[in-house]
């Protein structure tokens, strides 16, 4: 599904919660290649709406980014400020923890049933 972004393993999308347009493009974006995490669980979002620090510029609330975040499956939502620093360290790290997830249960869902028939097959080689 997201072989137009072959190399990628977790994307953050980011818009301006002072620009409803690049929270449309957002949306028409994910739509267009697609992307989205509910559809295809190979693939880590995380919404990340950018310029927190400017509440009376704000076009896009945070209801929206939430539903938009919900709606694509992402892993986390978050508004954030680099000019307070504000939550961009958090949205970073939702993201490496996500995509640690997503890694470990690849391993569990695939590798761990084939561990636990080569187990079996040993133990009756074993006692047989």
């Amino acid at each position: 599904m997201y072989d137009t972004i072959p190399f990628s393993h977790g994307i953050i999308l980011m818009y301006s919660i002072t620009s409803r347009i690049s929270f449309q493009d957002i949306s028409r974006t994910c739509r267009q290649l697609p992307l989205n995490a509910k559809t295809d669980p190979r693939l880590v979002l995380v919404l990340v709406g950018t310029k927190n620090d400017d509440d009376l510029a704000r076009e896009v609330s945070t209801e929206e980014g939430t539903a938009l975040a919900q709606g694509l499956g992402c892993k986390g939502f978050f508004e954030t400020s680099a000019k307070r620093g504000e939550n961009v360290d958090v949205a970073v790290l939702a993201m490496v923890q996500a995509l640690r997830k997503a890694e470990s249960e690849r391993k569990i869902g695939f590798s761990t049933p084939l561990k636990l028939i080569a187990g079996v097959k040993s133990y009756f080689r074993t006692t047989g």
